[in-house]
C-alpha cells in the first residue's frame, strides 16, 4: 500500500513538468502586457488631462477601449463614488511593441457635479485599459491620480477710464416777439409787408390804368365841345393896350 502511494506520487511529479512545459512555452509566446500612466489637471468647472500606454511586452497587443472617470469620496464614508465615466478611445487599436499610445481626455462639470466635488475630502481620477490579447484573457488596467479642484478665479475688472469734465457753452435764447392774440372768432394772417405792397401793386394796376384813360377820354371831349378863343383878335386887343 505504501509502495503504491509512492509509486503515485513518484509518476506524478515525473508528468508535472511535461504538463506545465507546453503552457509555459505558449505563454511566453504570447507574452503582452501594457503600462499606464496619465496626468490630470482641473481648473474651476473643467477636468482634463492625457492617458498613456506603453506596450511593454514582446508582441502586438490589442486595444479595444479606454476609459478615464471621476470618482470622489465624501465625509464619513469608507469608498469612493463614481461621478462620471467617459469613454476616450471606442475603436479597436493595436500597439507595437515598445510603442505608445496616447489619448486626451476632457470634462466640462456641471452646477450639481461641482457641488459634489466641493463637498468632497478626496478625488481622484481613474483610467480604464482594456487589452484584449493578454495571455490569461482580456485584462483591464487600471491606473489611479488625486487630484484637487482648483476654485474658479474672476478676473480683475478693467478699469473705466474717468470721463474729463467740460465746461458747457452757455446757450443765448433768441429772442422772439410776442405772440399776436386773435380778437374771438377771428384768425392772425402773418404776411411780409414788402410781398404785400407788391401784390397790392400788381392787383390795383388794371384799375390805376383805366381811371387814367378814363380821364384822358373825359379831358378830350370836354375841350371838343368847349369854344375855342379866336387868336388873331386876341393879339390886336392886346397891342392897343400896349400902345
Amino acid at each position: 500500500m505504501v509502495q503504491d502511494q509512492i509509486l503515485n506520487r513518484a509518476v506524478f511529479w515525473l508528468i508535472l513538468p511535461l504538463l506545465i512545459f507546453p503552457v509555459a512555452v505558449e505563454a511566453k509566446k504570447e507574452v503582452t502586457s501594457l503600462e499606464v500612466s496619465k496626468t490630470v489637471a482641473a481648473v474651476c468647472r473643467e477636468v482634463n488631462g492625457t492617458i498613456t500606454v506603453t506596450n511593454t511586452g514582446e508582441h502586438t497587443g490589442i486595444i479595444t477601449e479606454i476609459q478615464d472617470a471621476i470618482e470622489y469620496k465624501l465625509p464619513k464614508e469608507n469608498f469612493f463614488r463614481e461621478l462620471r465615466r467617459i469613454t476616450v478611445l471606442g475603436e479597436t487599436t493595436e500597439i507595437p511593441p515598445d510603442a505608445e499610445l496616447t489619448r486626451e481626455y476632457r470634462y466640462e462639470l456641471s452646477d450639481e457635479e461641482l457641488e459634489s466635488l466641493k463637498q468632497a475630502v478626496a478625488t481622484r481620477n481613474v483610467a480604464y485599459v482594456t487589452l484584449q490579447n493578454h495571455p490569461r484573457g482580456e485584462k483591464t488596467y487600471l491606473y489611479r491620480i488625486s487630484f484637487s479642484l482648483d476654485p474658479c478665479t474672476t478676473p480683475p475688472p478693467t478699469p473705466t477710464p474717468t470721463p474729463t469734465p467740460t465746461t458747457p457753452t452757455p446757450t443765448i435764447p433768441t429772442p422772439s416777439p410776442p405772440p399776436r392774440t386773435a380778437p374771438q372768432g377771428g384768425v392772425i394772417f402773418t404776411v411780409n409787408k414788402p410781398v404785400l405792397i407788391f401784390n397790392l401793386t400788381v392787383q390795383m394796376l388794371p384799375f390805376i390804368v383805366a381811371a387814367v384813360l378814363v380821364t384822358s377820354i373825359a379831358e378830350l371831349a370836354l375841350r371838343k365841345h368847349m369854344p375855342q378863343p379866336d387868336t388873331r383878335s386876341s393879339l390886336l386887343k392886346r397891342k392897343k393896350e400896349i400902345e
